[in-house]
This record gives structure tokens, sequence and C-alpha cells, in this order.
């Protein structure tokens, strides 16, 4: 596979600066540089902005923009990384997704990087479209860094199917589902320069304004290769996969050891069992390798004896979380009161998307001073919750539930 091209945003400056990069394109560009080391992927540069949101923002740019700086200080320097696994057709959820960051935090920086990797070609009508969505959430303010990469993963292989029964075409190396456990690789390969990575698939969302101080809380610094959780619905999983830690977790990205680990067993490991059994996701790998049926045993009697030592190694610094509430089935419904009372501070499940909006609204009017703007708004509307959500005057409604958006006199 062909090295991703560069970053398509890489600041050494923070993204806090009074430079608009959206509305001032050409000057972005010429001060953009990479912060790369050389073995890494060098930045691009999308097309300007000139059709869809991009007029939108154009036409009615943030006027108060640089009028607020974000805090600095990072309270989880640990975890100094965020990256996003998506694709082109995942532009909703991550819209939602930032437009939670922006109510809960309000401007306050999470981490010092921000990684969104996509699978396919370079696509500028995207790149500019997850510009604007960083701009339109303020998301600048929130990282030191943001970095927007394409991975150019070959169509072959930039495929995801479920049900290994409905497929007759070529498997590729690493399995049916292909596409995601590549990205997976990749993405860990370019947070390698920070210590430890969250990955925050699109549907996981936060409950709470703490979620990452929470997540650095549960981690043993230094010890932990990987820290997140099981799934906690009330569906019955295979045996060979109930003990699997879901890929939306913590990684101890700046290990060497670690890299190593997944660079000479994790993904050769996975290789190897997707000829056996090609629906096997990277985060499945581990599970079935420790279980106990003839297939997955054959595998584990299959590795070399060093293999198998820096399996056994790796796996007793794979840890659990219960910060993180894996109910990614849609028959999995807890009510999000339920679960912060629990001490969930994220939730992993696209049916959440709702009540998870409605939730960081709900906090954002607690703290009392942010709403979403006009521009906000139709941004969301047009992009995120589609016929599940209306917005009409300063009411907010969704469906099962209402939140209030208090009426504001200037």
């Amino acid at each position: 596979m062909t090295a991703p091209k560069r970053p398509l945003l890489a600041k050494t400056e923070p993204l806090t600066s009074n430079l608009n990069p959206y509305t001032n394109r050409e000057n972005f560009q010429a001060q953009a540089t990479s912060t790369c080391a050389s073995s890494q992927p060098k930045p691009v540069h999308a097309t300007p902005l000139n059709q869809g949101l991009g007029d939108i923002i154009n036409q009615t740019a943030f006027k108060n923009n640089t009028q607020s700086e974000s805090k600095t200080s990072l309270k989880n320097p640990a975890i100094d990384c965020i990256a996003i696994p998506t694709t082109e057709s995942e532009q909703a959820d991550l819209s939602l997704l930032f437009a939670c960051w922006y109510l809960l935090h309000q401007g306050e920086q999470i981490a010092k990087k921000l990684i969104i990797t996509l699978p396919g070609r370079e696509n500028s009508k995207i790149a500019d479209e997850i510009c604007a969505l960083l701009c339109v959430y303020k998301i600048k303010k929130m990282f030191a860094q943001a970095d927007i990469y394409f991975l150019e993963i070959p169509e072959c292989e930039d495929i995801y199917i479920r049900d290994p029964k409905g497929w007759n075409g070529k498997v590729p190396r690493l399995g049916l589902k292909s596409g995601p456990n590549i990205q997976f690789f990749e993405t860990l390969r370019l947070a390698r320069d920070s210590k430890y990575t969250f990955l925050n698939e699109t549907d996981v969302l936060p409950l709470q304004c703490c979620w990452l101080t929470e997540l650095a809380d549960s981690l043993k610094e230094d010890h932990d290769w990987v820290l997140g959780a099981k799934y906690s619905g009330k569906s019955k999983l295979a045996p060979d996969i109930e003990d699997h830690i879901n890929g939306a977790a913590v990684y101890n990205s700046g290990s060497k050891e670690f890299q190593d680990f997944c660079l000479q067993h994790w993904e050769p490991g996975l290789e190897q069992m997707c000829k056996d059994l090609p629906d096997t996701a990277y985060d499945i790998w581990v599970s079935r390798i420790k279980h106990s049926s003839s297939i997955c045993s054959h595998h584990w009697q299959n590795m070399s004896h060093e293999s198998q030592q820096s399996f056994t190694e790796a796996a007793s610094r794979f840890a659990i979380t219960d910060t993180i509430a894996n109910l990614s089935l849609p028959t999995d419904i807890i009510p999000i009161k339920t679960l912060k009372k629990e001490g969930t501070s994220l939730v992993h499940g696209r049916h959440y998307a709702t009540q998870s909006l409605a939730n960081a609204i709900d906090h954002a009017f607690v703290k009392g001073g942010v709403e979403l703007s006009q521009l906000q708004m139709s941004v969301l509307l047009s992009k995120t919750l589609r016929n599940r959500i209306h917005y009409a005057g300063t009411r907010l409604v969704l469906r099962g539930t209402q939140s209030s958006m208090h009426e504001r006199h200037e």
C-alpha cells in the first residue's frame, strides 16, 4: 500500500491564533508546515472553500472568532492525542461529535493533537467539508494541532463486509473488514509521536465534560498498552468474541514496544487468522487467539514461541475501563442519566445520537452561556440528525426529549 499523503492541516503554531484558516485559506496554506518526522507523511492542502458550506462560512464568518483564546493548560497530558478514523459516509456523525465537544468543552483545550483519517484518495470536497466543521464548531480552539489524512487504501482492500456468507469475491490480505483493519494500524502509526492516543470512532459520544480526565485516571501510565471497554449490552455475543475490548480505546501509540508489537505480531497475526476467519476485525484478533475453539487454538499453536511470549506479555497490558459504555447494538438502550450515575463518561452507540446531543445542550445551559448559533444549527440540521430533529425559533425539539434553548435578549 502506498504511504498516505501529508496531512491537510498541519500547523506548528496553535490553532488558537488569530488566523482564520477557512476564510483566509491562502494565508493559512502559506503558513502551514509539517510537524511530522521525515519518515511520516508530509502535508498537502485542499482546494479553497468555494461552494456549499464554504459559502456559508465566508458569508457569515465568525466575526468574534478571534476575541477569546482557548485555555492552554492540559488536564490530561498523558492522553495527548485524539484520533478519529472515519469515512466519507460518516460526515453526519462527525458533525454531531463536534457539536457535542463544542457544547461540553466551550473552547477549553482537550488535547494537543487531533488526527482525522479517511481510507480513500485525497478528496478536496470532503476535506473542505471537514475543515468547515472544524471551523463551525470551533474545534481549532480545542487542539494545538489538527491533521487530516487520506490513507489511499486501494479500493480492492477498502471493504467492510459483515457477513462472509454473502461474499463471493477475493478476500483481501486483512480479511473482509480490511478497510477498517488497515485504517486502524495506519492511524496508530501516524500517532506515534504522541504518548497515548484515544481512538474516537464517530459513534463514541461524550456524556460529560470530564470524559478524557476519567479515561486518563483509569490508565496505568507506562504500563497499559490498550485501555478500552468490553461489550456491556444485553445481547449474547459469540464465545470467541465476547471478551474482546472494542477498538474505540486508548493506545500507547508513543511506545516503541507497542508499535513493534503491532508491526511484528498484531498485524501479521491478524493476516494469518483472516485466512481461516475472514470476518476477523483487528480488535477481535486478541480475543480469538485466547479462545479455546479448535480453529483459534490452531493459530496459537502455529505461532512461534517468540510470538506466543510477545502475545502473553501484550495481553497483560490490555486493560478494561467502565468509563466507556460499549452499547453498540440498536437494542442496547440505557437512559443517559442512568449511565452518568454509574460513572460512564462516553457511550459507544450511534443510536445515542439524539440523547447525547440533548445531554450536551443541557450541560451548556447549566453552565450558563453557550448556545448554538443559527449557522451551527443549520449545519447540524443539514448534516447530522436530518428528520430526527427540527429547529424552530429558540427551541430544539428531539424525538422523545426536549431541550430548551434559552431565549437571549441582547
